[in-house]
């Protein structure tokens, strides 16, 4: 697990440029938990990631990983245990080198050097086989030079190179902005895969918020409330904006014979697909207009997606589409795998119900 607490982050201190990113700042990632921040830029995003590997120390607090103080431990020996994809295709990479030998370098990471062989045929077949998950045809390339490959092809070998030692935390500081949309959706694909595979610890930061929410469940909004109070926002107008803009709001009522809608009003899909907190706008106690950015920020992480309640009892309800399938033995084998991987606390249980039982 991942802990920052009570974090505090000053730039220029003693300045007139004085800025306080972060003050008694507490952020959790729990072991296998894939979370996604989300922010306007200067919000502090890559500056969280860098007090996480070490780049960059807080004036006070503490960072914990895997029940250790590492707050004082330097990046390099951060290193040994989180992997780190930049955004930059060409930072996570030697492009002089050949694919191969940036696989290899990767591969004795934390491990002695001696004068012998850097790679067999085991280990070339294995980077072989390591890429082949890409679907790029990069195990066909192993002695191209690095720098010869597109910038898609350079981020997904970062991903590989990054994620192939026994790391326990993987770090993606906009790892797809610097792509084209096509190479974007086809790097998020493969970091979807890889990090399913290793059941890795994963936090990732991106602008891209169809990215952070189809791979993430839950959307978390921070409020500055020092900044709020200083611009005299009333904070349910500012809950009220934000929810519509994601969920949409009722509006009023549209009538068509004798059947009753709801009007919802809400931002595109499209503009949803990719919302920016600075072109989210708000008006102050003194009719100034400023962005969303400079009083909230958002984090995604997981969560149930919805609780509600059957005889005053909290129930969550999930669905599945077993066409074509034995429905007795599709619920038999999901008894096996929740009896096997869940344990309920007291006053829980599962109930399952639907056409198997007909």
């Amino acid at each position: 697990m991942l802990e920052l607490k009570k974090i505090n982050k000053v730039f220029n201190i003693g300045t007139v440029d004085e800025t306080v990113l972060f003050n008694d700042f507490n952020f959790t990632v729990e072991d296998g938990e894939f979370v996604s921040v989300i922010g306007s830029n200067g919000s502090g995003k890559t500056t969280l990631l860098n007090l996480v590997c070490g780049t960059m120390m807080p004036e006070s607090g503490s960072v914990i990983f895997g029940g250790k103080d590492i707050t004082k431990l330097p990046e390099h020996k951060r290193a040994a245990t989180i992997g780190r994809v930049l955004q930059d295709p060409r930072m996570g990479t030697c492009g002089n080198l050949t694919v191969l030998e940036n696989m290899a370098l990767a591969d004795n990471k934390n491990k002695m050097f001696g004068l012998g062989a850097g790679v067999n045929k085991k280990r070339t077949d294995y980077y072989k086989s390591l890429l082949e998950t890409c679907g790029m045809g990069l195990e066909n390339r192993m002695n191209v030079p690095v720098g010869n490959l597109s910038g898609g092809q350079r981020q997904a070998i970062a991903l590989i190179i990054a994620s192939m030692t026994d790391i326990d935390l993987l770090i993606l500081d906009e790892h797809t902005a610097a792509l084209d949309p096509k190479s974007s959706e086809t790097l998020m694909k493969i970091t979807d895969k890889v990090v399913k595979e290793k059941k890795v610890t994963t936090l990732m930061v991106t602008h891209n918020l169809r990215f952070a929410v189809e791979y993430g469940s839950r959307l978390v909004m921070k409020y500055n409330r020092g900044k709020i109070a200083r611009y005299g926002i009333n904070i349910e107008e500012l809950n009220t904006m934000i929810r519509t803009a994601y969920a949409g709001e009722v509006s009023g009522v549209v009538f068509e014979n004798e059947r009753r809608f709801d009007l919802v009003v809400r931002l595109d899909q499209e503009k949803v697909a990719d919302l920016n907190l600075d072109k989210l706008f708000i008006r102050t106690s003194e009719g100034i207009q400023i962005p969303v950015s400079e009083v909230a920020s958002i984090d995604l992480v997981n969560g149930p997606l919805q609780i509600n309640r059957d005889a005053t009892k909290r129930r969550i309800v999930i669905g599945l589409n077993v066409r074509d399938a034995d429905i007795q033995q599709v619920v038999s084998e999901i008894q096996q795998i929740l009896d096997k991987n869940i344990k309920l606390q007291p006053g829980y249980h599962f109930e399952y119900g639907g056409q198997f039982e007909n």
